[in-house]
């Protein structure tokens, strides 16, 4: 006797997430097409989650090398708490790491607003100098940290 399985783009989703199914490419384009929905429904709700909870959902997506995903976890999080010394820190090391220096040196002159002298926001200031060939400024940096 055969076994008929309703498997429904709803039932797939939850399996999906229960297995830890991370490449769906293979999936129906509505299952895709939903759980996109789902993530940016996520992040538009900024009230959601507290701005620890974004910032280390961003820190996570930045570990996993998911730069552009961090970039807008921490921007939820700074949504909440804009003076957020660590969600700067960090958004500042991923716009260094999308290569976007100028916001990197932008967001590391408001970390040092709220603390200066602190060596981790003079790190990615001071990179994201050398990068951009301003060696004097890079230099200066660096001797601070």
């Amino acid at each position: 006797m055969e076994e008929n399985y309703d498997m429904t783009d709803q039932n797939f989703l939850i399996n999906a997430e229960l297995l830890d199914v991370s490449d769906t490419s293979t999936c129906t384009t509505s299952l895709n097409n939903r759980a996109t929905n789902d993530k940016n429904d996520e992040l538009n709700n900024v009230h959601k989650y507290t701005s620890s909870e974004w910032e280390s959902k961003g820190t996570e997506y930045s570990d996993l090398g998911q730069y552009n995903r961090a970039l807008e976890y921490l921007n939820n999080a700074l949504k909440i708490e804009p003076n957020r010394l660590s969600s700067l820190i960090y958004r500042g090391f991923v716009y260094d790491f999308l290569k976007r220096h100028k916001e990197a040196i932008a967001n590391s002159i408001m970390a040092l607003s709220i603390r200066p002298e602190d060596p981790r926001a003079l790190f990615v200031r001071g990179k994201s100098y050398f990068c951009l060939e301003q060696y004097e400024e890079s230099f200066k940096d660096f001797n601070s940290c």
